[in-house]
């Protein structure tokens, strides 16, 4: 079906914990799925700059989980450069924390915006996340052929 970039923070057990899970299930669903905790996170800087960017340039779609009361910088990083890359971008949020700041936004409006799709599912992320990739596959698949 489609190469999936997972773009989330993974400085946490709990963190990759849910990546992992997440990840699961898109391969259930029949993708395969880029998970950059599973690279070295402690070699070469240089290394791992180069593994994360040349990984996203292979993928077919950046599913982002912008959780935190400000998103991971990482992740925004990888957002941006997935959005030049004219890659489509789904967000997904499970924090019902919102940004004081941007008027009870929960994330930052570049953030969003630059989002083909935004998902905010706080019961069941990973199955509202399997659900609203594949409507942005199938929509991105439509207008190809259109």
């Amino acid at each position: 079906m489609a190469l999936i970039y997972l773009s989330a923070s993974l400085f946490s057990v709990a963190e990759r914990d849910f990546n992992r899970r997440l990840g699961g299930a898109l391969t259930k669903a029949g993708h395969e799925v880029i998970l950059p905790q599973d690279f070295d996170q402690q070699g070469d800087q240089d290394d791992i700059f180069e593994k994360n960017t040349a990984a996203m340039r292979r993928a077919d779609l950046i599913l982002a989980v912008v959780d935190g009361p400000d998103v991971d910088s990482g992740v925004a990083w990888e957002m941006g450069f997935a959005y030049a890359l004219n890659l489509p971008v789904a967000a997904l949020r499970t924090d019902f924390r919102v940004r004081s700041e941007t008027d009870g936004a929960a994330v930052n409006l570049m953030l969003h915006r630059g989002s083909d799709i935004y998902i905010e599912a706080m019961d069941d992320p990973i199955a509202a996340s399997v659900e609203a990739v594949g409507r942005l596959l199938d929509s991105r698949n439509a207008q190809a052929r259109s």
